[in-house]
């Protein structure tokens, strides 16, 4: 994503969450947009999407970086920000768990407890 025609606007106009030092979803360190707000340059680009993984900004690379870190890359992008992100990487890597209770015999009811981060998930009754 290159963002230049709007960066002068009223700043970048997105929330970030995570780093090495908050993460933002269990076991996960990476960077990701939180918010998109309507009066920033992301907003009137349309590319830049909640729940996006941040991987570079302007070709400073934002993995096992702490938050504070993140932000500063922001901060020292300049008028010119290109962003190397994920789409929608917070939906893929968050997968709901479930507990397996036995409630009669073989018969099985599931109750969601959380979230995990995880590619696979089985169910073993």
């Amino acid at each position: 994503m290159i963002c230049e025609k709007y960066c002068n606007i009223v700043g970048l106009g997105f929330n970030i969450r995570g780093g090495v030092d908050i993460p933002y979803l269990p076991g996960e360190t990476g960077i990701f947009v939180t918010k998109i707000r309507e009066d920033g340059a992301a907003f009137k680009d349309g590319r830049l999407q909640e729940g996006d993984k941040i991987l570079e900004v302007n070709g400073t690379k934002l993995e096992r970086v702490t938050h504070n870190e993140a932000v500063q890359a922001f901060i020292n992008a300049g008028e010119t920000v290109i962003l190397q992100v994920i789409a929608g990487e917070e939906a893929r890597i968050s997968v709901s768990i479930y507990t397996v209770v036995q409630v009669w015999r073989r018969n099985f009811h599931l109750e969601k407890v959380g979230r995990k981060v995880s590619s696979t998930l089985f169910l073993h009754g």
